[in-house]
């Protein structure tokens, strides 16, 4: 369990073209993590849920959760609608692999971190602004469950230290 899953979500029924790409933030992050040493899988569910046919999204997302085995499950949000799957998908995450380490990041969740920690125990991050080295961070803390490291970047994350208040992370 030494891996990290970056997560595209699907975009087809917000979307008006049918090709789809990765977002270069999502790929930017896991460059960035495998320069680091990490090992890190992607898994786009515009493509893996098609494919999947009757298994649909819930079901690529067990399949790519059962392959990898992730320490850390990283998911993109970039527009409002499409928060409500990845909330469910942190759930599944949690429910499959009780130990895995979930967060949420892009342009709709760095708008409302506090709501989404408060309101979404499933969910242990929200990374805000740009992530390549806060999912570092992130994956850092999924190794030896204690608090997160410091981050050194002027951007920040957000985490829910169970028991206690919304922190923000920052330097």
């Amino acid at each position: 369990m030494e891996t990290v899953l970056l997560v595209n979500l699907p975009l087809a029924d917000l979307s008006t073209t049918p090709f789809f790409v990765m977002p270069p933030g999502l790929l930017s992050i896991a460059a960035y993590l495998r320069n680091k040493g990490e090992m890190v899988d992607c898994l786009d569910l515009n493509v893996r849920s098609r494919q999947g046919k009757a298994a649909g999204v819930a079901g690529a997302f067990a399949t790519a959760l059962n392959d990898a085995q992730p320490m850390l499950v990283g998911v993109s949000v970039m527009v409002a609608g499409q928060f409500r799957l990845a909330h469910a998908l942190c759930r599944q995450a949690k429910q499959v692999l009780p130990g895995v380490v979930t967060v949420v990041g892009g342009a709709h969740v760095s708008q409302f971190p506090d709501a989404i920690l408060r309101n979404c125990p499933a969910i242990d991050f929200v990374v805000i602004g740009e992530g390549e080295e806060q999912a570092y961070a992130c994956a850092q803390y999924a190794r030896p469950r204690n608090r997160p490291p410091a981050w050194r970047t002027r951007r920040s994350s957000a985490w829910w230290p169970r028991g206690g208040g919304i922190r923000t992370c920052s330097s």
